[in-house]
């Protein structure tokens, strides 16, 4: 819009402007064309022969990784949107498990491959501390804990080897390092005689 003012002997010029905002479908279909080039390339100059189309019938590994649970902390109402106790906490895990299951079942492994541990329960000892001594708050207490959720990393093991032949790899988390120890010695006299369960327990020093 433009104006003439004649007592300032000068145009006064009035430019209305408007945010250009790209659209996203757009951008993500240039990035996507841009990997897929880049990814033709780069195995055409190696080349890789890739499989477009993967069918069941081919042998597949399965790698079940439920990491950081901490089962036995407490979800605070006062520092989330909601209260959710120990119970819950049990009830949302095996529900997530049991959906990843129903899955396995379907794709018939042949092998699973489980990480277990890492954090599966909130505190290394029985006085509510991480392994460098870091005290926790908001949590149960670890002697009412500490066996229910060892029973549930059994049950997972066991859940896992009806499907496939089961290798657990043990990792030591940095709130339940020791914990996740004497999980692994458990979990070994209790599947020494199943020749479906690997337990694999390698400590750094």
């Amino acid at each position: 819009v433009g104006n003439y003012l004649e007592a300032a002997k000068y145009y006064q010029i009035k430019a209305y402007l408007r945010r250009k905002v790209a659209d996203p479908t757009k951008v993500l279909d240039k990035i996507l064309a841009k990997y897929e080039d880049d990814h033709r390339t780069y195995r055409s100059k190696l080349g890789f022969k890739v499989v477009e189309s993967p069918t069941r019938a081919q042998e597949c590994l399965a790698v079940v990784n439920l990491y950081d649970a901490h089962l036995d902390k407490l979800s605070l109402g006062s520092t989330t949107d909601r209260h959710i106790t120990f119970k819950e906490n049990l009830e949302l895990f095996d529900a997530a498990f049991s959906e990843l299951v129903g899955a396995l079942v379907s794709l018939n492994p042949e092998r699973i491959v489980i990480p277990l541990g890492n954090d599966l329960y909130h505190t290394n000892d029985f006085e509510g501390k991480t392994k460098k001594g870091t005290v926790l708050e908001d949590l149960v207490d670890p002697y009412e804990t500490y066996d229910e959720i060892t029973e549930v990393a059994v049950e997972i093991v066991a859940r896992l080897a009806k499907i496939a032949p089961t290798t657990v790899m043990m990792i030591h988390g940095n709130h339940d390092y020791d914990k996740v120890h004497t999980l692994a010695t458990c979990l070994r006299l209790l599947f020494k005689n199943n020749p479906r369960v690997d337990i694999c327990a390698e400590r750094k020093a």
